[in-house]
């Protein structure tokens, strides 16, 4: 049986929790920008804990990035995914919509 990552929550809670963090980080928005699409890899590992998170595109704003990581890395810890009814580390990319309201 295969199954994928799955956020405390399902997948709206999710959603819910990149929603808010792109509100959050409106602040670290390069001045003159009011809208960021910005795609992060990362791995949920065997255990279900978020590591290795990496800006993959969106932007090369250095506080910006080193800001979503940081607070990224602060996410709750997943179900694992399963592979052959074993907990496996599985890569992630995610779009985070940093904006201004």
């Amino acid at each position: 049986m295969h199954k994928w990552p799955q956020f405390e929550g399902g997948g709206d809670a999710f959603m819910s929790y990149l929603d808010k963090l792109g509100k959050d980080m409106a602040e670290f928005l390069p001045t003159g920008v009011r809208k960021l699409f910005i795609q992060v890899e990362f791995i949920v590992d065997k255990d279900g804990v978020p590591v290795n998170f990496k800006v993959l595109k969106g932007t090369q704003d250095e506080d910006l990035i080193d800001e979503l990581i940081t607070r990224m890395e602060k996410m709750p810890t997943w179900q694992p995914a399963i592979l052959h009814d074993k907990p496996v580390p599985k890569k992630m990319i995610q779009t985070v919509t940093v904006s201004v309201d």
